[in-house]
């Protein structure tokens, strides 16, 4: 039995957490695992539809602004990485934190990805992309970034 908010160790190296109405099953295994694959494909600005994108894309899929991108890689979260979230205050805020305030366990933080430019976290993937480097009316070039197979975030 679990409590509405616990942890419970179960056979084959599997625990369940449970938080609130929500539970996730996952392997103890520490640390982020395999990155998630990546599909890039380039859309000229004035051909891309914004409206249309957010309407289809879902969390795994994001629009950026390709001018924002040179250097990007995809790496583990950072305990310092910091954005500003997409639809939010524009403010910037660590990204732990902003993953704990969607209600995301420690374990799930630790497990995290992002697509890092120099100028920073430019999308925590499958989640929210940074304000900074999302398309804007003076975007050139759109940079659809879509998470492929099953690798998708939970």
């Amino acid at each position: 039995v679990v409590a509405a908010d616990g942890d419970l160790d179960l056979p084959h190296g599997l625990a369940l957490h449970a938080r609130g109405k929500t539970a996730w099953l996952r392997r103890r295994a520490p640390g982020p695992g395999q990155p998630p694959r990546l599909e890039r494909v380039d859309v000229p600005g004035h051909e891309f539809d914004l409206a249309c994108w957010r309407t289809r894309a879902g969390p795994a899929a994001v629009a950026l602004d390709a001018s924002r991108l040179e250097g990007a890689v995809v790496r583990p979260l950072a305990p310092l990485d910091r954005f500003a979230p997409l639809g939010g205050s524009g403010r910037a805020v660590r990204v732990v934190d902003w993953l704990a305030r969607q209600g995301l366990p420690a374990f799930v933080r630790r497990t995290q990805w992002v697509l890092a430019t120099p100028r920073g976290v430019a999308w925590v993937i499958g989640r929210r992309p940074d304000l900074g480097h999302a398309v804007g009316e003076g975007t050139r070039v759109v940079a659809c970034w879509r998470i492929e197979g099953p690798a998708r975030q939970a």
